[in-house]
């Protein structure tokens, strides 16, 4: 081998290192930066490469909710129209909850939005608020009772859930809370 060749082959295999080096750099400081500065939904949004990005954001206490303004969902996050926080007078508030099964495949065919057009039919001045959630069990229809649904003041809740439960029972590790089930998005 000519002195001239190997010469040529030590600057590949060095810029060969040096390149390698340089990306593992590059790779460590925007793990950092990625870290330090962007938020959790951030990185949900940006790693989330599912069809239906944007329909649910980031909940500290339910994992996530449906996103404000999406296709169907109120400014207020919840599948349908519009409606005021506080309950107006003379009309009765119900609250659907559950998973795709409540939620529907659009905000006019779910199931809410018939049992409202059924009871002003009937001549009973009615507000029926979609709280179905896709892919939700019952523990997380449960937290956001408590915590988005019992401050809209309702005068009836219809829980409807279909096999989400099951889900995270097929799971080894199961743990009550579904913990081995729910990925934790804090850690990301």
């Amino acid at each position: 081998m000519t002195k001239r060749l190997k010469n040529t082959l030590f600057m590949f295999l060095a810029a060969g290192l040096v390149s390698v080096f340089a990306l593992g750099v590059g790779e460590v400081l925007a793990r950092i930066w990625v870290a330090k500065k962007w938020t959790v939904e951030k990185k949900v949004m940006i790693l989330n490469d599912d069809p239906m990005n944007g329909r649910y954001v980031y909940h500290p206490d339910i994992g996530y909710v449906l996103s404000p303004g999406y296709d169907d969902h109120n400014s207020l996050g919840w599948r349908g129209a519009e409606f005021e926080l506080e309950k107006p007078a003379g009309t009765w508030r119900v609250v659907c909850l559950g998973g795709s099964t409540t939620y529907g495949t659009t905000a006019s065919t779910a199931y809410p939005a018939f049992l409202e057009e059924l009871l002003r039919e009937e001549g009973i001045e009615a507000e029926v608020i979609n709280a179905g959630v896709p892919g939700w069990t019952s523990r997380e229809s449960r937290i956001n009772f408590e915590l988005r649904v019992l401050p809209l003041d309702p005068d009836l809740v219809i829980i409807y859930h279909g096999r989400n439960d099951l889900i995270p029972q097929a799971y080894n590790g199961y743990q009550n809370d579904y913990s081995h089930y729910r990925i934790r998005l804090i850690t990301l």
